[in-house]
């Protein structure tokens, strides 16, 4: 992993806030605020799924991901990720969560041709055609819960906070050949422990 530079609470909430209001403007009417206080109010009000206790103490850096480290990412154990079948909890595999194992299970039950949401197909055929790059957006990493250090996913590095139905796509098109790997870009927020 390469650091490219540091980063800072506020930033990643202006910049979530900012993603939020391009790709769902009729959820996000509103004018991003311009104090922190009050934009960390408002992550609390709408956002409080994308927030964590510690991320204010988190040491925050922009880094550049080898492909590895990108494949290692785990993803949710939760919610849609369980309905549509892409994680299984009774599932005896090791690693289960991880991006690369979770594209191997949506390649196998081709998901992306008919399981996924329209926000993530939109993402797979703009990669597939080369009209979006992982280059353009930055996915959020964070560490890994308590909760999540376990022996049944003993690779994973970090947990992918928010980025997931761009990486899925991704992760799926290298896997099928479609696209060669270039260095994912990530905003990552590591505890203080």
């Amino acid at each position: 992993m390469d650091i490219m530079r540091k980063y800072s609470y506020n930033k990643f909430e202006k910049c979530y806030l900012k993603r939020e209001k391009q790709e769902k403007p009729e959820d996000n009417p509103g004018r991003i605020p311009v104090f922190a206080r009050n934009r960390h109010r408002l992550m609390r009000k709408c956002h409080s799924g994308k927030l964590e206790d510690w991320f204010q103490k988190a040491n925050w850096s922009i880094v550049s991901l080898t492909q590895d480290e990108f494949e290692r990412s785990m993803i949710l154990e939760g919610g849609w990720t369980i309905d549509d079948g892409l994680v299984d909890r009774s599932s005896t595999e090791i690693n289960y969560r991880l991006l690369r194992n979770v594209a191997n299970i949506a390649i196998q039950m081709r998901y992306l041709e008919t399981n996924a949401n329209e926000r993530m197909r939109n993402y797979y055929e703009r990669l597939r055609n080369g009209s979006f790059r992982m280059s353009q957006e930055f996915i959020v990493l964070r560490s890994l819960g308590s909760n999540e250090k376990t022996h049944r996913n003993p690779d994973a590095l970090f947990y992918l906070h928010d980025g997931l139905g761009r990486s899925l796509p991704y992760q799926v098109l290298i896997r099928e050949g479609c696209l060669s790997y270039e260095p994912v870009k990530a905003i990552l927020a590591l505890r203080h422990d």
